[in-house]
């Protein structure tokens, strides 16, 4: 029998299929739609280019990431930094991470950089585990992967006895986050292109 939701550290041999199910989940997110390009051929690519290199620029600088496969592809991916990581060394990582938005335009770069700003300003300034990117495929969603993903996200905060902390700009992922035990913190800022970002933290273990 094939094997089905396997859940696994994600490796560099997850990459690709890890940014594909990315791209793929974030196809219509509110974020994505805002600052990448109208086209959505184009805007898939744009996703694809910038999840890679996210999960490359985690693997080399963070961790501890998951990911849950179906015959060794990715079908849900969660990118994770254990607290005292992040931020990654700025110049090293910049070059790896404006490959998609050089790539997809002057325009959808200069949004990048602006979205990119809003969300450093968010980080907490205490130590927490940080979902850095959280995604799962359309046609597997609502089967319980991304709990299973997050329950490890959770797991490993509470191991740290840190709060975990993460960032959304999809006003439908709210609810979702708070039944995990996630909760907004501060006033939603806008990024370029006008979508709204809120910044969700779960408290640390008691």
């Amino acid at each position: 029998m094939p094997e089905r939701d396997e859940l696994e550290p994600l490796t560099p041999a997850h990459h690709h299929g890890a940014a594909a199910a990315l791209a793929d989940a974030f196809t219509e997110d509110p974020g994505w739609l805002s600052v990448g390009p109208r086209n959505p051929a184009r805007r898939s690519k744009f996703i694809y280019r910038t999840c890679l290199s996210t999960l490359r620029v985690v693997q080399r600088w963070a961790g501890p990431s998951w990911c849950i496969t179906e015959n060794g592809e990715p079908t849900g991916v969660l990118a994770g930094c254990a607290p005292g990581l992040w931020p990654p060394p700025t110049t090293r990582s910049l070059f790896q991470l404006a490959r998609g938005p050089v790539l997809a335009g002057p325009a959808v770069l200069a949004r990048s950089l602006g979205a990119e700003r809003v969300f450093e300003r968010g980080y907490p300034e205490h130590d927490a585990f940080i979902v850095v990117i959280f995604g799962i495929r359309r046609a597997h969603q609502r089967k319980g992967l991304g709990r299973r993903l997050m329950a490890q996200a959770l797991a490993s905060a509470d191991e740290a006895e840190v709060p975990a902390f993460l960032w959304t700009s999809n006003p439908d992922n709210l609810p979702y986050y708070r039944s995990h035990g996630y909760e907004v913190i501060g006033e939603p800022t806008t990024i370029p292109g006008g979508a709204s970002n809120w910044f969700m933290e779960r408290p640390a273990a008691v």
